[in-house]
């Protein structure tokens, strides 16, 4: 992505460095898509089911904030936004009515969190467990990490690497 006029700060190039640096690593990538194969098919919550009306991507409507390793950040990358525009409105780009454009590279908060309240995925260990795992493979990879929230950082990468 070419640089605007205004250069990004040197913690802004770092996280957009990092992210490159993640993306180039295949075996990497394939790590963590298997963190998500094994969510998966471990996962068997009775009430977790998706209906398909996208409000599971509101986060803010239920209060939470999501956040992605930098990692989860270059598989997200993979796919295109739909609007970038909804980045203005604290919502997701990659949301185009009630689908997701980057379901196959979704981050991990995206995959364990289910809008109907009545589910037994949001146990603590249902995302510790597999974001302990990724944070591993950064380390096992030697990629750099950090864990950003999501909405806003998406603000700032639009903003530097148009």
């Amino acid at each position: 992505m070419p640089p605007t006029n205004n250069p990004p700060t040197a913690d802004q190039f770092d996280l957009v460095s990092a992210i490159e640096q993640c993306a180039r690593s295949g075996e990497f990538m394939q790590s963590i898509l298997d963190v998500y194969e094994a969510l998966e098919q471990t996962r068997t919550p009775k009430d977790a089911i998706c209906l398909g009306g996208g409000a599971c991507c509101r986060f803010d409507l239920f209060d939470h904030r999501l956040y992605a390793t930098v990692g989860e950040l270059a598989l997200l990358q993979r796919a295109q936004p739909a609007d970038i525009s909804r980045l203005a409105m604290n919502r997701c780009p990659y949301q185009q009515g009630p689908k997701c454009l980057a379901r196959e590279n979704r981050p991990l908060g995206c995959r364990i969190f289910f809008c109907r309240e009545k589910t037994d995925i949001s146990e603590p260990d249902a995302y510790e467990t597999p974001h302990n795992r990724i944070s591993e493979l950064h380390q096992h990879h030697n990629m750099p990490y950090a864990y950003v929230e999501l909405i806003s950082t998406l603000k700032l990468l639009h903003k530097f690497c148009r």
